[in-house]
């Protein structure tokens, strides 16, 4: 598996080898903003991937 960030974008590139993937993320506000006018501020992302692999024989 590799990962690559460019541009605010986050690509996460898993090779043939991988059966399974799984994703959770969550964000929360690291600024200042106003969610009525719709301006969130800065934010960060988390997010927490797992693997499937086929075991070893």
């Amino acid at each position: 598996m590799t990962t690559a960030f460019e541009d605010g974008i986050v690509r996460i590139n898993a090779n043939e080898h991988v059966t399974n993937a799984t994703f959770e993320g969550r964000s929360h506000s690291t600024g200042d903003g106003d969610l009525l006018s719709g301006d969130v501020g800065e934010t960060q992302l988390e997010i927490r991937a797992e693997l499937e692999t086929p075991a070893e024989k």
